[in-house]
């Protein structure tokens, strides 16, 4: 039960046992400054549209689990759905909703305070608790005489690093996003003609077959897989090496392989909900400072850095992103399918997180 948005991830979709239920998501691009005027509309609504899937739409349940925050007012409509039906209600704590709002209104706004008193109130009625962190299980129990169990997250298995096959095919798959970003680079993408070098002569008739060859591949998104899976380019002697094909990260060879090119960029990347808890501005400033030292050291790589999410923020720092001067470094917006995040990431040489606990108590 959640917010409709975009598609989860295939191993949620595929499963059977799980189904979905949306609710409604009202104010959902109204402006942070109005968030007092439309707050108790908001609300009102939210609460409506979650008792009607809780009580009526789903079936009867055993126990229902709920993530905090948000605690308003998912946590007593939980609470209150629990009893009519006569489930378990369990809280799962990632933070506190009123540290959350703290953030935007101040720690002693009148709203917070209410909020913190709200969270407590209904946090000692439910019943069962887990939490990640043994800091949150600790303040939890000291502070609110709530006991609860530490389930720490823990990334899926389809979160590893990729084999560069896997890269190559990730390229492909993005090669409209990632295009311009090589432009702005100057790194030259979606060679087909081989170059002649002593380990590989190829006539003109077997470099133009072979060039038709690499855009039916890269339009139909097919490539034949090597059984090797090193990431070094072939040795053996005789072995062609000049690449048919190339995309900003790796380039294909006349066997099928795909190798890793050695002018890519530095891949960095970096996923925001792009919200005031994360100072996304800490790593503009130095993506800028990283420029400062390519331009003054030969050799040095270029770096293209990805950010992913949406979020209320993400305007604001985009337009701040257009307006730095970068020579070695690219920053990219994108919005990638729940399957292809993953991908990416593992695709990457390097990932940041800007993340700050409100709290101080959600962070491993």
């Amino acid at each position: 039960v959640g917010y409709r948005g975009e598609r989860c991830v295939p191993m949620v979709e595929g499963n059977e046992r799980i189904n979905t239920f949306p609710v409604a998501q009202p104010f959902r691009s109204a402006s942070r400054r109005l968030f007092l005027l439309y707050a108790p509309f908001k609300v009102l609504i939210q609460m409506l549209s979650l008792l009607w899937t809780l009580l009526v739409v789903i079936p009867r349940p055993s126990h229902i689990l709920v993530q905090n925050p948000p605690s308003i007012p998912s946590l007593l409509v939980v609470w209150l759905a629990a009893r009519v039906r006569g489930a378990k209600a369990i809280i799962d704590w990632h933070n506190f909703g009123y540290t959350i709002l703290a953030l935007s209104l101040g720690p002693r706004h009148p709203f917070v305070v209410l909020s913190r008193a709200y969270e407590r109130l209904l946090a000692t009625r439910f019943d069962g608790h887990l939490c990640v962190t043994e800091a949150m299980r600790d303040w939890l129990r000291e502070q609110w005489g709530v006991r609860a169990t530490v389930l720490y997250d823990r990334a899926p298995d389809f979160f590893r690093r990729l084999e560069v096959e896997e890269i190559h095919a990730l390229s492909l798959k993005l090669e409209d996003s990632l295009r311009p970003c090589a432009e702005r680079l100057n790194i030259p993408v979606d060679d087909n003609e081989p170059t002649t070098t002593a380990a590989s002569e190829q006539s003109d008739a077997a470099a133009s077959d072979a060039a038709v060859g690499a855009r039916r591949r890269r339009h139909k998104g097919r490539r034949r897989r090597s059984k090797s899976r090193s990431r070094d380019p072939p040795t053996a002697a005789g072995s062609a090496t000049a690449p048919l094909m190339r995309t900003l990260l790796t380039e294909a060879l006349p066997d099928g392989r795909a190798r890793l090119r050695a002018d890519r960029p530095a891949l960095l990347v970096s996923s925001t909900s792009w919200t005031p808890d994360e100072d996304f501005g800490l790593l503009l400033s130095a993506l800028q400072r990283v420029d400062q030292w390519a331009a003054s050291t030969p050799g040095a790589p270029r770096v293209l850095c990805i950010v992913t999410g949406k979020g209320p923020q993400r305007a604001m720092y985009e337009a701040r992103m257009r307006a730095m001067a970068l020579s070695h470094v690219h920053v990219a917006t994108m919005w990638l399918e729940a399957g292809d995040y993953p991908k990416l990431l593992g695709a990457a040489d390097l990932g940041v997180c800007l993340h700050t606990s409100s709290s101080g108590l959600d962070l491993p």
